[in-house]
């Protein structure tokens, strides 16, 4: 399965954004999360997890979700894990 990041994502009833970013497992490093958001709306970002995922190919992600499924899913919190301190 290929996934890149500006994909197009493709739930049961239509489009429901783009490939945002992925999550990883920071121990095995599998993917665990997809970020799939409309195009250009952060603050709109949703955590799709990966077992949502019935298909790719080279122009979109196809979800076994509804686009009602996605806009209910958890909004992403982007996290700082560098451990720098901003004043």
């Amino acid at each position: 399965m290929r996934i890149a990041v500006g994909m197009p994502a493709q739930a049961t009833d239509g489009p429901c954004g783009e490939v945002a970013d992925v999550v990883l497992d920071p121990v095995n490093w599998h993917v665990t999360h997809l970020v799939v958001q409309p195009h250009h709306q952060h603050d709109r970002a949703r955590l799709v997890p990966i077992d949502a995922v019935t298909s790719t190919d080279a122009d979109q992600v196809a979800l076994s979700w509804s686009t009602t499924q996605v806009e209910a899913a958890a909004l992403v919190e982007v996290t700082d894990f560098s451990g720098e301190h901003h004043l």
